[in-house]
């Protein structure tokens, strides 16, 4: 699972147009993410990752590279509308692939996906507790 990552660490990082960093700076993390319009969100420890949430909490159309992942409230919540989903094997294609998305179909995205923030993120109750 973490070989999705590694992979884009090693292949990707002088691709036009992309910014691949190991860095661990969480602000510049963060402040990088808000400026991008797709976000790669592979797999973590676990068949998910905090990625995907931290992408869409800063605006960011979530790039899922996984074959099985599983999505919490996925049979009430259509992830298609505000993700792109590659397969594990299409891995080495990920730069024509997402080359090949319009602006109009991110700006879609974009859309769907404020429309579904709150349903995918935790809201703290209003009030004391």
């Amino acid at each position: 699972r973490r070989l999705s990552r590694q992979y884009v660490l090693a292949h990707f990082r002088g691709e036009e147009g992309w910014l691949v960093s190991a860095d661990n700076d969480h602000a510049k993390y963060h402040a990088e993410l808000a400026r991008s319009k797709m976000c790669l969100a592979p797999p973590g420890w676990e068949l998910w990752s905090v990625r995907f949430f931290e992408a869409i909490l800063l605006g960011c159309v979530p790039v899922i590279i996984s074959d099985h992942l599983e999505l919490p409230f996925q049979a009430r919540i259509d992830y298609s509308k505000f993700t792109i989903k590659v397969p594990q094997a299409d891995l080495p294609n990920l730069p024509q692939i997402l080359n090949s998305v319009t602006d109009a179909a991110i700006e879609r995205k974009h859309r769907a996906m404020q429309q579904a923030w709150k349903a995918v993120t935790f809201q703290r109750p209003s009030g004391g507790g």
